[in-house]
């Protein structure tokens, strides 16, 4: 038995990284959920069930994450739900990589934010 901790990082059933350690390609995403919506890409358990749930999609904490594996989780994102995907603290570097692999994402520099599908303004609330 492997302790938790090795569980949790590597994911149950997941595959291994291919290539060299820590490699990991976008194609990551095609892996399978679990019964509770869980998709295990072996670095992430991605919640593709949350959009449904809550009604917005996960949003991805960037910091610590390789290129490959943000791609891999937008990856799913965009590929199982409909609405916004947001990645979190990523500096330019990062986000030009990941948006060269994955079209479509535009970069908020001084949000240091990548988004994907952003959501339609709300109504507005000021009194003009």
């Amino acid at each position: 038995m492997r302790p938790p901790a090795a569980r949790e990082t590597a994911g149950e059933g997941a595959r291994p990284p291919t290539g060299q350690p820590g490699a990991h390609t976008w194609e990551d995403h095609r892996a399978q959920p679990d019964a509770h919506g869980q998709l295990p890409l072996g670095y992430a358990h991605v919640d593709i069930d949350r959009e449904r749930r809550q009604g917005v999609p996960e949003v991805v904490y960037g910091p610590g994450k390789s290129v490959g594996q943000i791609r891999g989780i937008v990856a799913s994102l965009l590929t199982n739900n409909r609405g916004p995907v947001l990645v979190t603290r990523v500096e330019k570097d990062t986000a030009v990589a990941v948006t060269d692999a994955l079209p479509g994402g535009h970069y908020e520099a001084a949000a240091r934010l990548l988004v994907w599908r952003p959501a339609p303004p709300g109504p507005s609330t000021s009194s003009s």
